[in-house]
């Protein structure tokens, strides 16, 4: 339960902190949208192609995340791809 409420602060403050990142630091909001990225893959929440995987977002804020990515996914050969995920999900 704890490690839980502990990754859902770290969203709630990363997905907080992206509004102004992406206003500021394009660069360092792409490594941070690229370190979910990896971290949902590895996690077998997001497939390489990005649709969804066999295990199942464990909050709110990574569920949104998650659909932030799939929904985008036809943009995933964009240069600004983890920038247009970014705002997806700061949208929700």
């Amino acid at each position: 339960m704890l490690q839980k409420m502990k990754s859902y602060s770290q969203l709630f403050i990363a997905k907080k902190s992206l509004n102004t990142l992406l206003k500021t630091n394009r660069y360092e909001s792409e490594a941070l949208m690229r370190n979910y990225h990896t971290i949902l893959v590895e996690n077998n929440q997001l497939h390489e192609d990005l649709t969804k995987g066999s295990v199942e977002g464990k909050n709110k804020l990574s569920i949104q995340l998650i659909d932030s990515f799939i929904k985008l996914r036809d943009h995933r050969h964009d240069e600004d791809f983890y920038t247009q995920v970014a705002k997806e999900w700061v949208k929700k």
